[in-house]
């Protein structure tokens, strides 16, 4: 699987780096999902230790938690070397190019959603208040379904386009 990071992601706080929020709630998805796969890392980590941890909130009030723990199913954005315990969680991207700690790295966990047919309405993504960072860059659905709205959709025709591209 390819990435591709445009600009922006979530920092949270970890008693490492304090100035972060210590959660952001809300963030939309409107969908139904199979699975979710979430992007992420963390600054500073004890392995064994869970950090952050993301809440699905569904349709109807129901949620359901994923926690990262350091080892299990997340690190620390400068330690690649090891696999991790769970089997839905892999480097999913890597840089040797000598960075501050000399090899750098993000994490990919799919989470496979307990309630596929049922609207995960929003995502909350929490620090636990520890000393890791926590550190999300993306966050996708597997197998999902959007309820597009026509008033989101935005016609574009091709003189428009060239125009605004430049």
């Amino acid at each position: 699987m390819k990435f591709q990071i445009i600009d922006g992601g979530i920092v949270l706080f970890g008693t490492n780096a304090q100035r972060w929020p210590k959660a952001v709630n809300d963030i939309v998805v409107e969908g139904v999902a199979k699975s979710i796969y979430f992007f992420h890392a963390t600054g500073w980590s004890a392995v064994g230790e869970p950090s952050y941890k993301f809440v699905m909130n569904y349709k109807g009030g129901k949620q359901e938690t994923l926690e990262l723990q350091t080892g299990v199913n997340s690190h620390d954005w400068c330690h690649i070397e090891k696999a991790f315990e769970d089997k839905n969680s892999v480097w999913g991207w890597k840089a040797h190019e000598k960075p501050a700690c000399n090899k750098a790295g993000l994490v990919t966990t799919k989470w496979d959603n307990p309630h596929p047919n049922t609207e995960i309405v929003s995502i909350d993504a929490v620090s636990l208040e520890l000393g890791a960072v926590p550190i999300i860059v993306v966050i996708s659905l597997g197998d999902g379904s959007l309820d597009v709205h026509p008033q989101q959709k935005m016609t574009v025709t091709w003189g428009r386009l060239k125009y605004f591209s430049g």
